[in-house]
Parts: C-alpha cells; structure tokens; sequence
C-alpha cells in the first residue's frame, strides 16, 4: 500500500492501536482520580491471553476486563506492575531457570538475591 507521494504504508496493526488508545485511557483513569495498580493475564483459553486491569480509586480496587495487548500497552505507559497468573504460566509452557522464588521476584520486577 502507498499514498499519493508513492511512499509505502504500513497497515497499523492492533498492538499499534493498543498503545495509541492507551494515552487517552491513562489519561480518562487519572482524570477520575484513579490509578492503574497493575495488569494481570488471568487465563489461557483456546490459545487466547485474557487479562485484567486493577485501578484504584478512592482506595477501592476496580478490577476491569481487557484485551491483555490493551492491558499491557497501558500499564507500560503508567508504569503499572505486570503480573500472570501461576495456571496461565503452567499452561503456556514458559520455563524459567533458577529456582521458583527468583522466577517469582522476575515476574514482579524485584532485583535478584542473588
């Protein structure tokens, strides 16, 4: 595909889509006093990712439903922790090496020990 200057066009894909409707919703969370407290990938159905978005606001949690690129895209951009669930880990298929504590302190960002 091209414009009108013959220079070629990439076609945006969903993940392009993903990170530019996530300044806008950052932007909606924190207008509302809210605060994007992490993003967690709940499951792993019929090779689909599923994840949720847990906000704060006036000190109660509001976990909301979401494509997880979406989920991932904003918590990037909020720098929100990203968490998966220990059956989505198991059904994927990731090895980690190490022991389990250092795969969980991975996971969550936390410096090594070691």
């Amino acid at each position: 595909m091209a414009n009108a200057a013959n220079v070629p066009i990439r076609p945006s894909s969903d993940h392009d889509h993903a990170i530019r409707s996530s300044g806008p919703a950052a932007a909606i969370i924190g207008s509302l006093d809210g605060e994007v407290r992490r993003v967690t990938v709940t499951e792993l159905r019929e090779n689909t990712f599923y994840a949720s978005i847990t906000i704060v606001q006036n000190g109660s949690e509001i976990e909301i439903d979401s494509r997880t690129s979406d989920a991932i895209a904003l918590a990037l951009r909020t720098d929100a922790k990203i968490f998966a669930a220990d059956e989505v880990i198991e059904e994927s298929g990731v090895e980690f090496e190490g022991d389990e504590e250092e795969a969980s302190r991975q996971l969550i960002g936390q410096p090594s020990l070691a």
